[in-house]
This record gives C-alpha cells, structure tokens and sequence, in this order.
C-alpha cells in the first residue's frame, strides 16, 4: 500500500501539471492538482485550481471538497469531533494544514474541547452495565 504524503504530493506535481497543460478543462485533473497543491502547503495554488473548479462546476463535490477542507474541520470540532491527538499529530492528511494560522486556532479549540471532556462528570462515572451482565 503507497501511503498518500506530502513528499509523493510534491513528486507528482510535475506530471500533474504537464497533464494540466495537455488538457487544461479535464475537471478531474484540476481537482486532483488542486488536492496535491493543498496537501504539500502550497495554498495559493491550491486556491488557484479551486476557483476554476468552482468556474466549470460549482456544485460538483470535487469542487466543494477542495474549497471547504478547513471549514470542514472547524465545523467538525465545533459539532463534537475533537480527537485532539489525531488532528494535532497522528492525521496524515491534515499534515498540510497544520503550520496554518487557522488550523492553530482549530487545533487550539478542539484541545480545550477534549481537555473540557476528560474533566466533565461524563468520564468520571463508569459506564452503565448492560441488564443482565454480571461482571
């Protein structure tokens, strides 16, 4: 299995781009370099195919996925997903994101969201034992 990581992001952008230019309305390849742009950090870029993407189909998915990654994690965090670890450390595809200024204060949120979780009275109390279970 071929792991999906910045540095392999950054080796395909040359072929990725070569492609582009052979078939610059191929939406697919505009979001696929949109994507790869996005997960080696370089937004701007990213942002640039985005808007085409929105230009040729904007209620496609492709579109609304590359334009709404942080929206999406914000939304997530704000809504009860804040495996504070795994966004901070362990997620290979929010690797990208994190030296950005907006993912710090996610990232800063969904801490103070899991520290507020470990202490509430919901961790505290053992988990109910289903009727009939005699352990």
């Amino acid at each position: 299995m071929t792991l999906a990581t910045p540095s392999r992001f950054a080796e395909a952008l040359p072929n990725l781009r070569h492609s582009l230019e052979l078939d610059p309305r191929n939406f697919i390849l505009q979001w696929t370099i949109g994507y790869a742009y996005a997960a080696v950090g370089r937004l701007d870029e990213a942002a640039r195919h985005a808007a085409v993407l929105n230009q040729m189909g904007p209620d496609v998915p492709y579109t609304r996925q590359l334009l709404a990654l942080l929206d999406v994690l914000e939304q997530a965090v704000d809504q009860g997903f804040y495996p504070y670890p795994f966004i901070a450390e362990h997620c290979p595809f929010l690797a990208p994101l994190r030296p950005l200024p907006r993912f710090a204060g996610i990232l800063a949120k969904a801490k103070e969201r899991s520290e507020t979780f470990g202490k509430s009275e919901y961790t505290a109390a053992p988990s109910p034992k289903p009727p009939g279970d005699a352990r």
